[in-house]
Parts: structure tokens; C-alpha cells; sequence
């Protein structure tokens, strides 16, 4: 993969990662600090968050969905 593909593919994942852990926020849930993200620890917690309406549930697997599409093309 050229160089510059990569550092384009890696902008796209950070952006995604970014807006999901935006979302989770001003939804008010955190991952615990000193633990790290993207691991899949982290992908089973947000994966198990639940929300009481269901098109906030929708929002955040399209986000998680996001985020691991993004990480596939950098990989």
C-alpha cells in the first residue's frame, strides 16, 4: 500500500475513533481511565452498552462499525 494511502486510511480511523468516543461521552459512559482503548476488551464494553431509545443503539453500531472498518483499511 503507497505511503500516502496509509497516513489517509489512518486519519479516517482516528477521525472514527474520535466520534465514537465523543457519542459514548456526551451519552455519559467513559471507559475507565488507565485502561487502554481499542482493544477487545474495550470493543466488548462498547458493544455492551445499552441505551433506552432505539435509534441510539443503532448510532452507536454504526459508529463501533465504523471504527472497525476504518482499522481493517489501515491494517
Amino acid at each position: 500500500m503507497p505511503r500516502s494511502c496509509r497516513i489517509s486510511f489512518k486519519a479516517q480511523e482516528h477521525k472514527a475513533r474520535q466520534q465514537l468516543n465523543a457519542f459514548v461521552l456526551r451519552h455519559g459512559y467513559s471507559w475507565p481511565s488507565g485502561k487502554k482503548r481499542w482493544t477487545q476488551a474495550h470493543y466488548n464494553w462498547l458493544e455492551s452498552l445499552t441505551f433506552e431509545q432505539p435509534w441510539l443503539q443503532i448510532v452507536l453500531q454504526e459508529y463501533i462499525d465504523a471504527v472497525k472498518a476504518a482499522s481493517a483499511r489501515v491494517d
